[in-house]
């Protein structure tokens, strides 16, 4: 026995080292990363193509238009009262004049101030209609999310490439023409 002792123990002396290796380099199994349910909408689609997007659209085109014709309308009735002016400044002696001109001069910062006020006025509807717009589509894109689990929806102008199948754009569209016929521009 005393020839196998030193064998036995050089054993031992190999295995524990194989084993203590064994539970060093052990690896536990890879766990795989949840997945990340993504969905893409395109916004800008959705306000130009929608319904209520279209009215918008239409109503600040109808409101823009009025607005550049009463402006003509106002600088041809401006430029008339100017050349009176300039020709009645032959005839006149300055101090006569000078409140004519004064009085067009205050008429002309008037006017514009108010064609001002109005373009800022539409603008400012503008930007309201179209957050009113906004939330709309930012509700149906989370009514979406929840019945398709996704956990995120971008923006398709934030995107480069992306699978077809993750666009739910038509979708979106298709609610909010149901839920939205149209959103009055206020103002």
């Amino acid at each position: 026995m005393k020839k196998y002792l030193p064998l036995i123990i050089l054993l031992s002396l190999v295995a524990l080292p194989v084993h203590a290796a064994d539970k060093k380099t052990e690896v536990p199994a890879p766990t795989t990363a949840p997945s990340i349910s993504i969905g893409v909408i395109d916004v800008l689609r959705l306000v130009s193509q929608s319904d209520a997007g279209k009215s918008i659209s239409s109503q600040l085109e109808s409101r823009a238009k009025a607005l550049q014709a009463e402006a003509a309308s106002v600088e041809k009735s401006l430029m008339a009262e100017e050349q009176a002016l300039v020709a009645e400044q032959a005839k006149a002696k300055p101090a006569e004049f000078e409140p004519k001109r004064k009085a067009f001069e205050e008429k002309v910062n008037a006017t514009r101030t108010s064609l001002l006020k109005k373009n800022q006025a539409l603008e400012t509807a503008r930007s309201n209609a179209l957050s009113e717009l906004q939330k709309h589509i930012a509700t149906i894109s989370a009514n979406i999310a929840d019945q398709k689990k996704l956990r995120v929806i971008i923006d398709r102008a934030s995107v480069v490439i992306v699978e077809q199948n993750l666009d739910v754009t038509a979708e979106a569209l298709s609610q909010l023409n149901a839920k939205v016929k149209s959103i009055k521009v206020g103002g």
